[in-house]
């Protein structure tokens, strides 16, 4: 209620001298005159304008003070703001010292020097690489143990084998042209050969190996109940060729075995002879053949 009356009080306090008016015109009795009653209604009228306008000029002179009231104080000096607390910053600062100093007073008897040296020792830290702490190492000794070669024992070794069929010359006038033709002239299919073989190979590897690597002709025949094999014939030159006590035989260091070429087992530095006989061996040695 008190705020509409507030905000109306101008036309009320108008009805209020008109009704007033009229209720003194009445109680005169209408003595009053037309002009002089309108006179008062207008001196009333006049007289609360006069008022309200009174009323509004000192509200507006209130808040014009209170305004620059406020003004006042948001444009107060920072010394003045930092001697009662105030946290807000300088609006004009016109160094780096000024700003210090304002926020902490204890600083402003620093020398310009000083604040030099301050700044330039927090660039230097700046640029500064960081320290690290160096990683911790587990306890090892000074020099390392060289690793130990390994050392492998070489089962690689090594024989002589030759292949001759000189004593087929002898008859060679008496052999078939197409034995005689495969015979050389000289009586040597396979001049002194050193050969390499591992711990275990026997003599009927070591002829297979040479005769495939110097492209050499031979053919032979298994047992498998002795598990031996039978050297037919080599060079194209068979059993039989010369005769019929010819043949190949082997010789190892000058002794011929009593069994077969692939029962005996190869020995570092042996010399292996194959030896073709028109004769059961007689022609080359073979009557003293010796049987291990």
């Amino acid at each position: 209620m008190i705020p509409f009356i507030k905000k109306h009080k101008l036309i009320i306090g108008i009805s209020a001298a008109v009704i007033a008016a009229l209720v003194i015109a009445f109680l005169c009795g209408g003595s009053l005159s037309k002009s002089t009653l309108e006179q008062q209604t207008q001196s009333a009228v006049n007289s609360k304008k006069e008022i309200y306008t009174s009323a509004a000029a000192n509200g507006a002179a209130e808040k014009t003070s209170q305004a620059a009231s406020g003004q006042l104080s948001s444009t107060a000096s920072p010394a003045a703001s930092t001697a009662v607390g105030s946290t807000a910053p300088a609006t004009s600062v016109s160094s780096k010292a000024t700003v210090n100093q304002a926020a902490n007073p204890s600083l402003g008897n620093q020398t310009p020097e000083k604040s030099e040296a301050g700044t330039r020792a927090a660039e230097q830290k700046a640029t500064d690489p960081p320290k690290t702490s160096p990683a911790p190492t587990s306890a090892q000794p000074a020099t390392k143990p060289k690793p130990q070669e390994k050392t492998t024992v070489s089962t690689e070794k090594t024989c002589t084998v030759s292949i001759s069929c000189s004593t087929a010359l002898a008859r060679i006038d008496e052999l078939d042209d197409d034995v005689a033709e495969v015979i050389p002239s000289d009586g040597v299919i396979l001049s002194v050969t050193t050969e390499k073989f591992t711990e275990g190979e026997n003599v009927f590897d070591i002829l297979s190996r040479v005769c495939v690597r110097n492209n050499i002709h031979m053919e032979y025949t298994t047992t498998p109940l002795y598990n031996t094999a039978y050297i037919e014939g080599i060079g194209n030159l068979y059993e039989f060729d010369c005769g019929s006590g010819s043949g190949w035989m082997y010789r190892v260091n000058g002794v011929f075995p009593n069994y077969g070429c692939s029962r005996y087992t190869v020995h570092d530095g042996d010399k292996i002879e194959w030896l073709y006989t028109c004769d059961l061996g007689r022609d080359i040695g073979g009557d003293n053949i010796k049987y291990n």
